[in-house]
């Protein structure tokens, strides 16, 4: 899986999140993932004011990733 965040105040690095492809990826590792390394660069680059944008996959609409992001 890979993401970036970007915009007219700059760009997040580009990440590869590594896991095994024969086993889904928990939607709680998944969380993680976000909130150590998105919220990071998030909040240097856009501070408070950021929208998020994904892509309707099946971890994305778990309730645990719902929840995340209604949060932040």
């Amino acid at each position: 899986m890979v993401w970036a965040a970007f915009c007219s105040n700059g760009k997040t690095p580009t990440y590869h999140m590594c896991f095994n492809p024969l086993k889904l990826m928990l939607e709680c590792t998944y969380v993680d993932l976000l909130d150590i390394e998105l919220m990071e660069c998030t909040d240097n680059i856009y501070g408070d004011n950021r929208t998020y944008q994904q892509d309707n996959s099946s971890i994305h609409m778990e309730p645990v990733t719902k929840n995340f992001f209604d949060s932040v």
